[in-house]
């Protein structure tokens, strides 16, 4: 039998040969006479139409926002990208920073690593979201102005980031900047880390109360702006390092619930067996291919189950 035809169908017209398919009498053979089938025919076209009209004018009113990838790079459980989907039409960006690759700390390990976790991140943009993750490489400060410029950008959204002094100083020229442009800056603390009015002898119930508590929504409402970039391009070299990405993230912490965690307290003190019972998450935390949250509560869900 023919589907029935759905106002919130409007959606899927992007021609006007896609209101004839949509519009469907699935009683059409029932009907008394041709002139009422095709009245009802006319009546579900127009109500179609005025959805249209409608969902044209909520999305000509929605901002431009655009999220922000850095240390943060999954979409699970990612406050930071609810937020900059949320009524808004978002963006994803990554941009691959002059300076950070200049710095004594930045490895080949670090690069293959971050590498293989854009890819991964890129992948599942389009596969959950038929979108893509636009990638810049060079100065951050001048590749956020163009973007603001080029689209219009009214809110940026990300996770506030810990790594030393070079992106201490390069967010606060990135906090002048974008007051000048009026843009607002949404920064997330995925970690639980006290930031304003610490107080020592709350830090471990405070940490405490941020893990155990509920992960980010999953995104339902998404909007995403198209941007004309190129594909992911930066050199590695070969190395023997852990495989970046949140999809390998959720491969090693299911292979070390299901059975590297057995006898870890033993087995990490020697260095025979310490490369299969070790978690291998570390640099997933630091990449953020992993929420430490979700790591919480898949082990206390695993812990119920025993």
């Amino acid at each position: 039998m023919t589907r029935r035809t759905y106002e919130r169908d409007a959606v899927f017209i992007e021609k006007a040969c896609d209101l004839e398919d949509l519009v469907k009498d699935k009683r059409a053979d029932w009907r008394a006479n041709p002139s009422k089938a095709a009245r009802r025919q006319r009546r579900y076209k127009k109500r179609l139409m005025n959805e249209l009209f409608k969902y044209s004018e909520w999305e000509k009113n929605m901002k431009n926002s655009l999220m922000w990838f850095r240390y943060d790079l999954r979409i699970e459980d990612n406050e930071a990208f609810f937020d900059a989907c949320d009524k808004k039409i978002c963006l994803p960006v990554f941009i691959l920073d002059e300076g950070y690759l200049k710095l004594k700390t930045t490895g080949v390990f670090h690069l293959n690593f971050l590498k293989n976790s854009l890819i991964d991140l890129d992948n599942r943009l389009n596969e959950n979201f038929n979108t893509r993750l636009s990638f810049y490489s060079g100065n951050t400060i001048e590749i956020l102005q163009y973007l603001i410029n080029k689209h219009n950008i009214e809110e940026i959204y990300s996770n506030r980031i810990f790594k030393g002094n070079y992106f201490k100083i390069l967010d606060k020229n990135i906090d002048v900047l974008l007051k000048q442009k009026a843009v607002e800056w949404n920064q997330k603390n995925q970690f639980g880390i006290q930031l304003d009015k610490r107080i020592r002898g709350k830090w471990s119930s405070d940490w405490n109360k941020f893990v155990t508590s509920p992960l980010s929504k999953k995104i339902v409402d998404k909007n995403f702006l198209v941007d004309d970039v190129g594909e992911l391009v930066f050199k590695t070299t070969n190395s023997n390092g852990q495989i970046g990405g949140e999809s390998n993230a959720c491969i090693n912490l299911n292979s070390f619930l299901k059975e590297r965690h057995k006898g870890y307290s033993k087995k990490m003190s020697s260095p025979l067996t310490a490369e299969n019972s070790c978690s291998r998450l570390s640099p997933h935390i630091s990449f953020g291919t992993i929420s430490i949250r979700s790591i919480v509560h898949r082990v206390e869900k695993y812990i119920d189950k025993k």
